[in-house]
């Protein structure tokens, strides 16, 4: 079976912080992206972008990934609601996914994210 992505759900950007590990923190920045996705094998992942600027310049970015259980994230739900919720978790309670997992996820937000990153969705269901 070929893992698709089959909905999912955009909380645009949620966070973000001068980056203190800069000479300058004032001018740099870190932003954070948070999006859920629900693979057709059931598994729901979290994907956090984050981006590094600089002087209002796009520097870099890093893409960490994570799975939940259907008890610990539902779709629709309060992003901070479910932020909250995270640190209630040990370090052991994560699952990683697989590197297949994560190529499917980045390029359904390639596809139906990259340019909209900023901005909240509903759940979107992709319709093949």
């Amino acid at each position: 079976m070929e893992l698709k992505v089959i909905r999912y759900i955009n909380y645009g950007w949620t966070d973000g912080s001068p980056d203190e590990d800069q000479e300058s923190s004032l001018t740099s920045e870190v932003r954070f992206y948070f999006s859920f996705y629900e693979l057709n094998t059931g598994k729901i992942m979290c994907l956090n972008l984050i981006e590094y600027w600089k002087k209002n310049k796009f520097i870099d970015d890093q893409f960490d990934y994570s799975s939940h259980s259907a008890g610990e994230y539902t779709f629709g739900m309060d992003f901070r609601e479910w932020w909250d919720s995270t640190f209630e978790r040990t370090y052991e309670d994560y699952v990683y996914p697989s590197d297949e997992e994560q190529s499917c996820v980045k390029a359904c937000f390639r596809i139906y994210l990259d340019d909209k990153r900023d901005f909240e969705t509903g759940v979107v269901l992709i319709q093949d």
